[in-house]
C-alpha cells in the first residue's frame, strides 16, 4: 500500500510511537485530503508534544474502544500496538491494515535495492555489518535499528541506493514488500505474548522476507532453514561461515575464527547479502577492515569497562532468551553474574538452559531485577552451573553482588523485555552506565567490534 493510496480514505493511527509520528506530516499533506482519527488506549496520558503534533495534522484523539463504530478504511498500526488484539478483528487483512514501515518501502524503496533484516537475534547486528560493508554503494540504515523511516528526507532518495531496513516482528505482520534480498538471521521463541503463538510469531517473521527476490538464512539455524526451505525453496538459500570463508585469504580465516558463533554467522550473512547484491566477491582486505572497525552497538553485547577482574557487559536487547544464551555462550571464561527478568513474554528458557548447562559447576550467579527476575532465577536455581541466585530492585543494584576479586562477567542480558513501567531498554541501559561510571572501582573501555 503505497502512500498516495492513502489519500481522501479515512485512516485510525494505532498507537502513536515514533514511526507513525513521523508518517503524520506525509499524511497531513496529502490531496486529496483524508480524515486522521488517532485510537489511543489512555489519551489523557500522551505528552503535550505528541498532542500538538496531533492538533498541527488535524488529526482528531480518541479511545480504543471507539475504533469499531468509526470504522475507517484503513487502520495505520505502530510497529508496537498488538496486530492481535479483538478489536483489530474487522481490519486484519492487507487492505485494511499497514504500518508506516511497510507504505515507506511500497512508496521510496522502488528505484533502489533494498535488503531486509529479520530475525529472533542479531538483526541489527547483521544489519550494520552490511551497511559498513556496502559503503562504497551510499547505503541508507533505517527501521528497527532506530531510524523511523519517515524521518529520512526525500532527498536522501534523489540517487539509487541501498537502502538496508531492519524489521522487527511487529513491523514484519503487515510488509510484503519484494525486496532485493531478505535476510533470515534466525527463528527461536520471542514475542508470543504479542503474536499468540510459536507459530504465528515463525509466520509473521517470514512475512517480512519472502517476499524478497532472493533470500539468505542462517545455516546454523535449522528452524529458518526448514520454514524458507518449505516456504520459497527456489529462492532462499542457507549460509554457513565456512561457505563464506572458503577459499579467501588467512587474513579472513583469522578475523571469522576469532569470533562468537552466532557474531560470525551474523558476520557471513551480512558478506553473503553485500555480495548478493553487487554481484561481485568482497575483496578480503575490505571485508576484514570494515568489519573489525564495527563498534558493538548499544544494549547488544556492549563492554562498559571493568570493576577490579569483572568485565560489565551491557545487553539489554537481549530481550529473549535466545538472546541471553548467545550472551553466555560468547563469554564462557570464569565466574558469569547474569542479571535477568523484564516482562512476562512467556517464552520457555530452554536457550538459557542449554547455555547454563554448558557451564561448570557453581560457576553462574543468577541476580533477578523486576518483573519477572524472582521468577526467571527459581526456574535456573536447580542447575548445576548456578551457584546462587539473589533479587534487586534495580539494575544498578546488581553491581553490588559482584566479586571485584573474581575473575569473570556481569552480563545484563535480561532474556525478557523492559516493562513499560520502568521505561524502555535504553532507560535501563543508561541505568547500568551511569551507576558503572559511578563506582569508584570502575575502569571504562574503548568501544569493540560487534
Amino acid at each position: 500500500m503505497k502512500l498516495a493510496e492513502l489519500a481522501g480514505k479515512s485512516l485510525g493511527l494505532l498507537g502513536l510511537g515514533t514511526d507513525v509520528r513521523a508518517l503524520l506530516p506525509h499524511l497531513a499533506n496529502l490531496e486529496p485530503p483524508v480524515q486522521l482519527t488517532a485510537y489511543d488506549d489512555s489519551p489523557e496520558r500522551l505528552t503535550d508534544e505528541i498532542l500538538d503534533q496531533l492538533s498541527r495534522a488535524g488529526c482528531k484523539l480518541r479511545t480504543i474502544d471507539q475504533l469499531a463504530t468509526d470504522n475507517p478504511d484503513i487502520v495505520v498500526r505502530s510497529p508496537g500496538y498488538p496486530r492481535y488484539r479483538e478489536e483489530l478483528d474487522p481490519f486484519r487483512s492487507p487492505e485494511r491494515m499497514t504500518t508506516p514501515t511497510a507504505v515507506w518501502l511500497e512508496s521510496k524503496g522502488q528505484g533502489h535495492h533494498t535488503v531486509l533484516v529479520t530475525g529472533t537475534k542479531g538483526k541489527s547486528s547483521t544489519s550494520a555489518a552490511i551497511n559498513a560493508l556496502a559503503a562504497d554503494a551510499n547505503p541508507l540504515l533505517v527501521g528497527n535499528i532506530g531510524v523511523p523511516v519517515w524521518s529520512v528526507d526525500d532527498g536522501a532518495l534523489g540517487e539509487p541506493r541501498l537502502i538496508v531496513c531492519e524489521v522487527s516482528s511487529y513491523q514484519a505482520s503487515d510488509t510484503r514488500y519484494a525486496a532485493t534480498v531478505g535476510v533470515l538471521t534466525n527463528l527461536d521463541a520471542d514475542h508470543l505474548s504479542w503474536h499468540g503463538s510459536m507459530e504465528q510469531y515463525h509466520a509473521d517473521k517470514l512475512q517480512a522476507v519472502q517476499y524478497a527476490d532472493r533470500i539468505l538464512c542462517a545455516a546454523n539455524n535449522q528452524p529458518a532453514v526448514d520454514a524458507l526451505s518449505a516456504l520459497v525453496p527456489d529462492r532462499s538459500t542457507s549460509v554457513s561461515v565456512d561457505a563464506v570463508v572458503d577459499g579467501r585469504g588467512p587474513e579472513v580465516q583469522k578475523f571469522f575464527a576469532t569470533l562468537p558463533e552466532h557474531i560470525a554467522s551474523n558476520l557471513a550473512l551480512a558478506v553473503a547479502a553485500v555480495e548478493l547484491v553487487g554481484a561481485e566477491r568482497l575483496a578480503d582486505h575490505r571485508i576484514v577492515e570494515r568489519l573489525s572497525g564495527l563498534q558493538a552497538l548499544p544494549g547488544r553485547l556492549r563492554s562498559l569497562g571493568t570493576i577490579g577482574s569483572v568485565t560489565i557487559v551491557d545487553d539489554s536487547l537481549a530481550s529473549n532468551p535466545m538472546g541471553a544464551a548467545a550472551a553466555l555462550a560468547t563469554y564462557t571464561e570464569g565466574h558469569a553474574w547474569l542479571v535477568l527478568g523484564g516482562s512476562d513474554r512467556g517464552v520457555p528458557l530452554d536457550p538459557v538452559v542449554d547455555a547454563l548447562t554448558q557451564r561448570a559447576a557453581d560457576s553462574v550467579t543468577l541476580i533477578g531485577v523486576p518483573d519477572t527476575g524472582a521468577e526467571l532465577c527459581a526456574e535456573l536455581a536447580h542447575l548445576p552451573a548456578v551457584a546462587a541466585t539473589t533479587q534487586v530492585a534495580t539494575v544498578a543494584d546488581a553491581l553490588a553482588h559482584i566479586d571485584p576479586a573474581v575473575a569473570g562477567v556481569l552480563l545484563f542480558s535480561p532474556a525478557a523485555p523492559t516493562p513499560g513501567h520502568i521505561g524502555t531498554w535504553k532507560d535501563r541501559t543508561a541505568e547500568l552506565e551511569a551507576a558503572f561510571r559511578q563506582h569508584p572501582d570502575s575502569v571504562e573501555l574503548k568501544p569493540t567490534a560487534t
